[in-house]
């Protein structure tokens, strides 16, 4: 008990503890660190294998994504018609053939969203089949998404060395005779084949199509052989050979 008249001292509140960095030390975001103040190790690495997880993440869907593309737009190879061939020069005599083949190709890529390059072509011409005159290369070319392009080729050289026999000779001016002589040609490509960006593919392929029977007309003896039109006039289509 208090006598009246007496008062009891009044003890002064006590001033909040301030830090020396002016940090509240009851944030909820510093309890977990450790005493040092220093990043807790675990969520640096769980803040790393979260990373990791998302690249791996997008990288497979990515690949999802150009595997269906690939299957969905699988690459075709590129088709062929001959329009043209003419001999300007077609000499038989002295048991060999002398002769300069000059033939017009168009080529057609059917792919939806692949462009292709022509990296390297060989041109061949054969006579039933068995036996090869001359060869030749294009130059490399390249042809855009269902692009069609044409293009000239010309084989065969004067004075160009004879090896096969003269009974081949003599089947060929048979065939002159009867005011046509028939001739094959092999077209040999290596093909790039590209892809756009998003479809992360590139490819590359070598290419043979087999132009078969293509029958030179010869009016007289003076005159320029010239490709025979079919029936219809349609030009004369290619076909691909392994």
């Amino acid at each position: 008990m208090v006598a009246s008249g007496m008062f009891l001292p009044i003890k002064p509140p006590q001033a909040g503890k301030v830090h020396p960095c002016n940090i509240n030390e009851n944030d909820p975001r510093l309890q977990n660190l450790p005493p040092d103040g220093t990043p807790n190790i675990m969520s640096i690495g769980k803040y790393v294998l979260s990373l990791i997880a998302m690249l791996i993440s997008f990288i497979t869907i990515c690949g999802i994504i150009s595997t269906f593309a690939w299957f969905t737009f699988k690459s075709q190879d590129p088709t062929l018609r001959v329009d043209s061939l003419s001999l300007s020069t077609f000499d038989t005599s002295n048991s060999t053939l002398t002769a300069i083949y000059e033939v017009g190709l168009t080529f057609h890529n059917p792919n939806d969203v692949l462009k292709l390059d022509f990296e390297e072509m060989e041109v061949f011409v054969f006579y039933k089949r068995h036996y090869a005159f001359a060869g030749s290369t294009v130059e490399p070319f390249s042809m855009d998404v269902k692009e069609t392009k044409s293009l000239n080729a010309t084989l065969g050289k004067i004075g160009a060395h004879w090896i096969w026999e003269d009974s081949v000779v003599e089947e060929i001016r048979g065939d002159r005779k009867k005011g046509t002589v028939g001739f094959d040609f092999l077209i040999r490509e290596t093909v790039i084949f590209k892809g756009p960006w998003w479809l992360w593919w590139k490819g590359k392929e070598t290419v043979a199509h087999y132009c078969s029977n293509l029958e030179v007309l010869f009016v007289n003896a003076k005159d320029v052989g010239r490709l025979r039109k079919s029936v219809n006039g349609a030009p004369m289509r290619c076909h691909e050979v392994g």
